[in-house]
């Protein structure tokens, strides 16, 4: 018996998750567990960025080379992977609350253990488990928090936002952990007890359960196979726009130290301020660029933020030494890209939403590993000075991608 189809008729005006602000305010229950989201994204902010602080004293403890210390981030992004893929289903038979709880304990089991550990393999264990709960709690987060209404793209946008705020914190956590505590060990049991803490404020949150917006039930809808959805036109649609469009946003702040060195010239040390600069403005972005996509709309919003992305890269690419204010710049505009992206994904698919984000976002991370490793290759064997053409022409790719998203709703019947 064929399914009915996974995109629902939209249009241009009314999108599900941004119609007009004619919703009542959030009720007290909803503004407490968006708060428990800001705080979580938060620490995931400081974790993850710390690990460029922690890495060399781990590297000396385990006595790696670069190659095994490559090993660990490597399989900290399989668990990434692997809960990317599956978080529909489980999502579907577990529910949110149950997936919060699994993520906060996973991060705290990981950065308990992680003082007692010796044995490389026990370090491949620590990040597998630590980047599962990060990404078991993000992409639980992004399905969440679309359902509570037209406040969608201002809360989404603050949320990421918050992983930003917890990057430019990192350098400060990490000096005041490492001057409090003898070594690395310290630094990770303070923030294993900060995770322990929001376990604490979610066991009290649980009695009062999850928002209504987050009731619906996924186990109800009919099954759906994992081929069935990467066979979708629009869900391969989207994994390339996801995978362009965050391979531009990464890349560009990867590189960005690199590249000036390499071309322009510029000092480490003055790359390292721009870089400062970029996240600054990224982070500025992601907290205020809620309004800006409620009052431009979704599409109209993502289009203008790539299409400026684009002209300052480009900018970038032809002079990087006379258009270095274009890269911090770039971080302003990257900044509501990926919420927005999650806001029409969920407005675009009727059913299955977690499913689809999680086959889009390990087809787009799997594009983002290639087009990183592309870049490497340039910078090696053609010449360094062509990384940002290339992360012009991913921006290219996005936009187009969008074009197609954007006729297909304006195509669809009316409801």
């Amino acid at each position: 018996m064929p399914q009915p189809p996974l995109t629902p008729p939209l249009t241009p005006s009314l999108t599900p998750s941004l119609t007009p602000s004619l919703t009542p305010p959030l009720t007290p229950q909803e503004r407490r567990w968006v708060a428990y989201c800001f705080c979580f994204m938060l620490l995931i902010g400081v974790t993850e960025n710390l690990r460029s602080a922690l890495m060399p004293l781990i590297k000396a403890h385990l006595q790696l080379s670069d190659q095994g210390l490559s090993g660990l981030i490597m399989t900290g992004t399989a668990g990434s992977v692997l809960f990317q893929l599956f978080s529909g289903p489980l999502l579907a038979r577990h529910g949110h609350l149950r997936l919060y709880h699994a993520s906060c304990l996973l991060c705290v089991a990981a950065l308990l253990t992680a003082p007692a550990l010796g044995a490389y393999a026990a370090w491949l264990a620590f990040f597998l488990a630590l980047h599962s709960g990060f990404t078991l709690f993000s992409l639980t987060t992004n399905t969440l928090i679309p359902r509570l209404g037209a406040r969608a793209a201002v809360l989404l946008n603050v949320t990421h936002g918050c992983y930003g705020l917890g990057a430019m914190l990192s350098p400060l956590a990490a000096e005041r952990l490492l001057a409090s505590a003898p070594d690395w060990r310290g630094a990770y049991a303070a923030l294993a007890a900060g995770f322990a803490l929001l376990w604490l404020a979610l066991a009290a949150l649980s009695l009062g359960g999850v928002p209504d917006a987050a009731r619906r039930p996924e186990a109800a809808e009919p099954r759906v196979a994992l081929r069935a959805l990467a066979a979708d036109p629009q869900v391969r649609r989207f994994a390339l726009l996801f995978g362009a469009a965050i391979s531009a946003e990464v890349a560009t702040s990867s590189w960005l130290v690199q590249h000036l060195h390499d071309v322009a010239r510029v000092d480490r040390a003055a790359g390292a301020r721009l870089l400062s600069a970029f996240f600054a403005l990224f982070t500025l972005g992601r907290l205020a660029g809620g309004p800006l996509v409620r009052r431009l709309g979704d599409l109209r919003a993502l289009r203008l933020a790539l299409s400026a992305a684009a002209l300052c890269l480009t900018c970038v690419a032809l002079s990087p030494a006379r258009f270095l204010a274009a890269l911090p710049l770039s971080g302003l505009c990257f900044s509501i890209v990926f919420p927005t992206l999650v806001l029409t994904l969920n407005a675009s698919f009727a059913r299955h939403q977690a499913h689809v984000l999680g086959v889009v976002a390990s087809a787009a991370f799997t594009l983002f590993l290639l087009f990183n490793g592309l870049i490497g290759l340039v910078n090696d064997h053609v010449s360094p000075r062509y990384p940002y053409a290339l992360i012009v022409g991913a921006l290219a790719v996005a936009l187009w991608c969008l074009s197609r998203v954007s006729a297909e709703r304006a195509q669809a019947p009316a409801h």
